[in-house]
C-alpha cells in the first residue's frame, strides 16, 4: 500500500464519465456490483486487491469506491482508515462485507457511506451508487472553487498576504500603514491590487472570498496534519 502517507493523487481524465472503482477481494460480489454499475450507465475500474488500487499509477478519479471484502473485516477496516486519510479524491466508499455490527459501525465512523452484506439487494446498491455520485458532484464543485481561490492567493506577494490578513482582522489603512511603516496611500494601492487579484468589486467581497478560502481549505483536507498545513498557508502567510 501507499507507505508514504502522502495523499493519493488521482488523474482527472474522462471527467464526464462517472467511474466506480471496485476492489474485488471477493469476486462474486464484485461481479454483481459490476452489473449494477453498468445498469446505471457508469463505468467500472476493477482491482484485484487493495494493494493494486493504492499502487495504481494512472487511476481515473473515481466517483465512488466499492470494496468487496467478503469476510475480511480487518482488511476492510484498514482500507477505510487509509482511504479516509490518504486519498485526495474524496470519493465515497461502499463496503460489501459480512462483518459484525460493531465492525460495520466502525467502518461508517471511519467514513464509509454504507456497509452492506454480500447478500445485498441490487436496487439498494444502485441507490447508494447514485448517492455516492451526487456527493462526488458536490465535492467536485467544492474542489474547483477551492482551486480558484487558491489561484488568487498564489498570485499575491508575502506583503500582500500579510496586509490581507490584517484587513480581515479589521485593521484600518492607518493602522496597517503604521505597522509596515508605509504611507496610507501605499496601503490603499495594495488594497486595490488585492481586490483585483481576488476579482472583488468591494472590500467586503474581498474579505468574504479570503474567509471562504480558509473555511474551504479546512473542510477539504481530512487529516489533522493536512488541515494544519492548509490553515498555515492562509493564516501564516
Amino acid at each position: 500500500m501507499n507507505e508514504s502517507n502522502q495523499p493519493i493523487a488521482l488523474s482527472e481524465s474522462n471527467q464526464d464519465t462517472k467511474n466506480i472503482s471496485v476492489i474485488a477481494l471477493e469476486s462474486a460480489s464484485a461481479d454483481a456490483i459490476g452489473s449494477a454499475i453498468r445498469s446505471l450507465g457508469f463505468s467500472e475500474n476493477r482491482f484485484a486487491s487493495i494493494d493494486e488500487f493504492f499502487n495504481a499509477t494512472e487511476l481515473v478519479s473515481p466517483s465512488c469506491i466499492v470494496l468487496c471484502a467478503g469476510n475480511h473485516s480487518a482488511a476492510a477496516l484498514d482500507f477505510q482508515t487509509k482511504i479516509s486519510s490518504q486519498c485526495a479524491c474524496g470519493a465515497s466508499t461502499i463496503v460489501i462485507a459480512d462483518v459484525e455490527i460493531r465492525d460495520a459501525v466502525k467502518l461508517m465512523e471511519k467514513g464509509a457511506l454504507t456497509v452492506l452484506s454480500s447478500q445485498f439487494d441490487a436496487s439498494e446498491v444502485g441507490e447508494y451508487l447514485k448517492i455516492a455520485v451526487e456527493k462526488d458532484r458536490e465535492s467536485e464543485g467544492v474542489r474547483k472553487r477551492l482551486q480558484e481561490l487558491e489561484s488568487y492567493r498564489n498570485s499575491l506577494s508575502d506583503r500582500q498576504l500579510k496586509i490581507l490578513n490584517m484587513v480581515e482582522q479589521g485593521h484600518s489603512n492607518r493602522q496597517i500603514a503604521n505597522w509596515f511603516d508605509l504611507s496610507q496611500r501605499t496601503i490603499e494601492l495594495e488594497r486595490a491590487r488585492l481586490m483585483s487579484a481576488f476579482q472583488s468589486a468591494s472590500l467586503a467581497q474581498l474579505v468574504s472570498k479570503w474567509t471562504e478560502l480558509r473555511v474551504l481549505s479546512k473542510k477539504w483536507h481530512q487529516t489533522d496534519q493536512q488541515s494544519d498545513q492548509a490553515d498555515g498557508q492562509v493564516l501564516d502567510a
